[in-house]
């Protein structure tokens, strides 16, 4: 467990995805949410390869996935995405060789 609530950071972007998601996706994504302020890698996360303290966990029906960055230095969560799968690419740039 970890130390305090971390503070959740998002743009409005995330907003319209969320509000985009299906009825009970929708709330289910705003409860994940939630909960990563006061534990921010939950047992279902998983560090995306290639992309160090970025994860991803996926929501009751397994085509959705919600994806975000951890920052222990600044006690923070940056959410970037909820949705069906993206091209992490594109979301997050090129993975780190070094760390695939």
């Amino acid at each position: 467990m970890t130390e305090g609530p971390y503070r959740l950071a998002f743009d409005r972007g995330l907003k319209r995805q969320v509000d985009q998601l299906p009825g009970k996706l929708r709330q289910e994504a705003r409860q994940r949410i939630a909960a990563l302020a006061l534990e921010p890698r939950p047992g279902d996360a998983r560090e995306l390869r290639g992309y160090p303290n970025v994860y991803r966990c996926w929501l009751s029906d397994a085509r959705f996935r919600l994806i975000w960055e951890v920052d222990d230095a600044a006690h923070q969560v940056e959410i970037y995405y909820v949705g069906r799968k993206p091209d992490y690419g594109e979301l997050l740039g090129e993975p780190d060789p070094a760390d695939g």
